[in-house]
């Protein structure tokens, strides 16, 4: 259905239920990245050279090395950290069996992750489109 379906929903919430207004002028969800691009398209030498570039601007000059996080006793390691981003392939990240609980940790200690490769998403590689799923709402 339509937006059309959903209009009289939306009236009677609105006349049940207190609003809150979230306006701001900043977008938390840019996090650390505004002015950059966030969703570089196709996945070529081009966006490959430009998610460099993103990723030597979050690290603001922090060497890159692999760290390792504990992870429920397990050991979940980062092969591209620099301060406060990580860099993985979308294989890397969502091609293994992780879970909320490691992109909780990933997210705890590193505000910014830099994702390259990531595929057109359908019924081929559905574990990885849910993991990835899982990945953006933690």
């Amino acid at each position: 259905p339509g937006a059309d379906a959903f209009r009289p929903f939306i009236a009677v919430m609105l006349k049940e239920v207190d609003t809150v207004i979230l306006d701001s002028p900043r977008d938390y969800r840019r996090g650390n990245a505004p002015g950059m691009q966030t969703w570089i398209t196709p996945a070529d030498h081009a966006a490959r050279c430009a998610l460099d570039s993103i990723f030597t601007r979050l690290a603001d000059g922090a060497p890159v090395r692999a760290v390792t996080l504990d992870v429920m006793g397990r050991s979940l390691k980062v092969e591209q950290a620099a301060g406060p981003v990580a860099r993985f392939s979308f294989a890397d990240l969502c091609g293994r069996p992780l879970g909320a609980g490691d992109y909780l940790a990933l997210a705890t200690r590193f505000p910014n992750l830099v994702l390259d490769d990531v595929p057109c998403m359908g019924p081929d590689n559905f574990d990885e489109a849910r993991r990835f799923i899982v990945l953006i709402d933690t």
